[in-house]
């Protein structure tokens, strides 16, 4: 946030997480060793009137709630499968944002626990359905009268030079950075083939398909959506990744990839743009980045490594119940 305002821009930005609401309590979940669990709003659909109706006191109190707070809803609505809901936050300035998503996620979970509800910001919750995600909004404004920088009438789309820079320094560090908004073992259970996420770094205007979505409706809101992350994302370290990645691009003029106006999801993008497929090889991926590093530097690099890849030792520690069942019988 120093360098950009040191390069003349203030920051705006909101995060919007989907999760999912249980009709469970800590002893339930653990009473059933935390499988078949029951969803709150089981015949919930997307943009349902039904789920919204029907817990509009509940839906209503959790917005007050945060309003308390300062932390301010753009919409509140349904969202695909059971208990799915979306909140997308109100845009702040500078850390407000994160700090908004990180006191956001904190305060679900009592106030919805205090319902004997659970509530899950995980990547994936369970299997045969879409992830959850973590879409990061960001815009940048110029200091000094506070004009949008990503707009430029004259420009292709309506986006300016300075955009053009930041999408292609977004695109070109992301792939190598994943592990900065993409920490979890199961942050990965999403970033795969068919679940409705990006699997490499491209961008598009108004492409949802794409890791990077333009969102062009008019010059104020000129801004990008980064669809990377996932609701279990870390708010400070996602904003972070990507604004650093963006004023690196300006700072170092680097030109995007052509725009994607197809369905990313359906055609492979190129072996330079692919995502890692797994937290360590993320974890190694970054901790080699000299950008990063210079960025960052060494001992926040490597501390975040080290963390990582502990997180999936542990991870492949345990056997699961999907092994058991692929190869108990058959090896």
């Amino acid at each position: 946030l120093k360098k950009a305002e040191e390069m003349g821009f203030s920051v705006h930005s909101a995060f919007e997480f989907e999760f999912t609401l249980l009709d469970e309590t800590p002893n339930s979940l653990r009473d059933k060793g935390y499988e078949n669990l029951s969803a709150f709003a089981v015949g919930n659909t997307t943009y349902s009137l039904k789920s919204a109706v029907e817990n509009q006191a509940m839906f209503g109190d959790y917005a007050e709630t945060m309003g308390r707070m300062g932390i301010g809803f753009d919409a509140f609505h349904s969202e695909m499968g059971e208990g799915c809901f979306e909140t997308p936050l109100a845009h702040a300035k500078g850390i407000k944002a994160a700090d908004d998503a990180a006191l956001l996620k904190n305060f679900a979970k009592p106030f919805f626990g205090q319902r004997d509800l659970t509530v899950a910001f995980m990547s994936k919750l369970r299997d045969g359905v879409p992830g959850q995600s973590g879409h990061l909004h960001l815009s940048l404004r110029a200091t000094k009268d506070g004009t949008p920088s990503f707009h430029d009438t004259k420009g292709p789309d309506g986006l300016s030079q300075d955009a053009l820079y930041f999408i292609g320094g977004l695109v070109s560090l992301m792939p190598d950075w994943l592990a900065l908004c993409s920490h979890t073992v199961n942050a990965y259970k999403r970033l795969v083939p068919g679940a409705w996420a990006p699997v490499y770094a491209a961008w598009g205007v108004q492409n949802r398909t794409a890791a990077v979505r333009v969102i062009n409706d008019s010059p104020e809101a000129t801004r990008i959506e980064f669809r990377v992350p996932s609701a279990d994302t870390n708010p400070h370290s996602a904003l972070a990744m990507c604004l650093a990645a963006g004023l690196w691009g300006i700072e170092n003029k680097i030109m995007p990839p052509e725009k994607r106006d197809d369905d990313c999801y359906a055609v492979a993008g190129p072996a330079s743009a692919q995502f890692p497929r797994d937290l360590t090889t993320a974890a190694d991926r970054l901790a080699a980045s000299d950008v990063a590093r210079t960025i960052f530097g060494d001992v926040f690099i490597d501390h975040y490594a080290f963390v990582c890849r502990q997180e999936d030792e542990s991870y492949r520690k345990v056997v699961s119940a999907w092994e058991r069942r692929r190869y108990l019988e058959t090896v």
